[in-house]
């Protein structure tokens, strides 16, 4: 007897691509250049609420939901590996946009004065921008409008230095297609966190430290209302941060005092080698948890923060690239 499926298809032949829209819920059209260099990703493809109908029957059983909202989830990682030229942004700049970041880029200018070329992502409490993902399954293709979402960022020593992004998008009935042929210029390859590319600092402090996660918690809500109106929304954000370090002597560094004062502390991160490869994640926090732990045998602290924004606003969490 042959077999059902002549050919199966393959798990793993994926890809996903993704474009900032101009207009919400848009398709902005991903081309091969949108493709995302995407690690652990995983997609909920058909996520309903389902609306029972409770008709009064004499018999037992189900009478027949309908299917009402429809979203798509998708989460994936990338690492933290800026475009290696100063000033040009870097290929995950779509996910980074629709995380509710705004983007400031600056050309290098040879002076005088010189000016170094730098990428800044600010995030913005209102204008959030959004995406538009094309996600290619062995022969399905997947468009998801209107993508808003979440990042988060984990460098723990000897790792991978990772960025993650969950987001949420419209739903469109899947279609069989040929995938896009992946553009892969302009993805560097990563380095990895340690003493050769990784430094920090606490509230001025240059630390040790094994691990540091940093998470901007975006509170995603998906509407559908008729008129229509269907989008994801980004109600609020309530940022956290984490840092495992070395325990310095409490009279260069005393964290007790820092949160009992409720000092609002700078965070700083750098990660890269030379210019055009380096980041900086910069955070204003206030300390809320401290705890002594061992660090491969070595005194350490455990710190946690939440990171809150300045009278300016909006700069509780900066992601710049140099």
């Amino acid at each position: 007897m042959a077999n059902v499926l002549a050919t199966p298809r393959a798990w793993k032949k994926k890809s996903i691509f993704m474009k900032v829209e101009t207009t919400y819920n848009v398709d902005a059209v991903p081309t091969a250049v949108d493709w995302m260099e995407a690690r652990d990703m995983t997609v909920t493809e058909f996520e309903a609420s389902v609306v029972q109908r409770n008709i009064v029957m004499e018999n037992k059983g189900r009478m027949g939901g309908l299917i009402g909202a429809i979203q798509v989830k998708v989460d994936f990682s990338v690492a933290l590996a800026p475009s290696g030229i100063a000033g040009v942004k870097p290929k995950w700049d779509a996910m980074m946009q629709a995380a509710a970041f705004a983007v400031t880029s600056v050309a290098p200018v040879v002076g005088p004065p010189d000016v170094a070329g730098s990428v800044t992502y600010n995030l913005v409490s209102t204008g959030e921008k959004s995406a538009t993902i094309y996600y290619f399954a062995d022969g399905d293709k997947h468009v998801v409008t209107g993508v808003r979402g979440s990042w988060s960022a984990a460098l723990d020593a000897a790792g991978l230095p990772l960025m993650k992004f969950s987001g949420q998008g419209v739903y469109t009935r899947p279609v069989s297609a040929t995938a896009l042929t992946p553009d892969k210029a302009g993805w560097n390859v990563e380095e990895l966190v340690g003493p050769k590319y990784t430094t920090g600092s606490v509230n001025g402090v240059a630390v040790a430290f094994s691990k540091y996660s940093v998470d901007v918690a975006q509170q995603i809500k998906y509407i559908s209302y008729p008129g229509p109106q269907e989008e994801i929304v980004i109600e609020d954000r309530q940022p956290t941060a984490g840092i495992t370090m070395l325990a310095p002597s409490l009279a260069s560094f005393n964290p007790y005092q820092l949160a009992e004062d409720a000092t609002l502390v700078p965070v700083m991160l750098d990660h890269g080698s030379t210019v055009g490869k380096k980041a900086r994640i910069n955070l204003q926090s206030r300390i809320t948890g401290v705890q002594k732990v061992d660090v491969d045998g070595y005194m350490g602290y455990e710190l946690k923060f939440e990171p809150e924004a300045t009278s300016a606003g909006n700069d509780e969490i900066v992601l710049t690239l140099l």
